[in-house]
């Protein structure tokens, strides 16, 4: 009799998504409730605004727990182990971005923080972690100066992330700030304005 060899299903491809927001900081102003609103709003809208992605997307989110290299390090490992060549990653991060002293955009960084501790992380420092994870790379970055990090809105700065493994999208330029909106403190309302058309836009 003729022996059948299973073939192994084609592997399909995967989206995955690790989603970070910091609304309470030690050096800068707090943002509450806007990060938060921000990473559930990107959460549930790419969730139900992607028709062409095969599977619900498997995501981590972060809020206020995020304070060190390490803390992103570890989120980035949670989030993206085991992804391959074929599969979507997907970095969002809500927080502030932050200019050095001397208002040079080419030392712009993103402020990590839970409110007690807080780190400064640099674009080289976010590349490094991301270069170990498989696949395409999708980075939204919904901060102040966040153009800094491709180099767009001043001249003379590196992209620093000048890959054809990463799509880089910024809510602001080098030299500009990102806005929100919040009705009041205590209301539990406000998002980003970017973060609110891209919500629309996947919509």
């Amino acid at each position: 009799d003729a022996v059948h060899v299973a073939q192994p299903a084609e592997t399909r491809p995967m989206t995955r998504m690790l989603l970070i927001g910091c609304d309470y900081f030690v050096s800068q102003p707090n943002t509450a409730p806007v990060s938060e609103n921000n990473v559930r709003t990107v959460e549930a809208a790419w969730k139900v605004g992607m028709p062409d992605t095969p599977d619900t997307p498997e995501t981590v989110c972060r809020v206020n727990t995020i304070r060190t290299a390490e803390d992103l390090r570890n989120a980035v490992d949670e989030a993206f182990s085991g992804s391959s060549m074929q599969d979507m990653n997907i970095c969002y991060i809500s927080t502030h971005g932050v200019l050095p002293e001397d208002g040079d955009p080419a030392g712009m960084t993103l402020l990590f923080s839970d409110g007690r501790q807080e780190g400064n992380i640099t674009p080289a420092e976010r590349r490094e972690m991301l270069d170990t994870v498989s696949g395409r790379k999708i980075l939204i970055l919904d901060t102040c100066y966040s153009g800094a990090v491709i180099g767009k809105g001043v001249t003379g700065l590196e992209n620093a992330f000048d890959s054809p493994d990463y799509l880089v999208i910024t809510s602001s330029g080098a030299a500009e700030r990102s806005w929100f909106w919040s009705a009041t403190a205590d209301s539990g309302t406000g998002v980003g304005y970017f973060t609110g058309a891209l919500s629309l836009c996947l919509n």
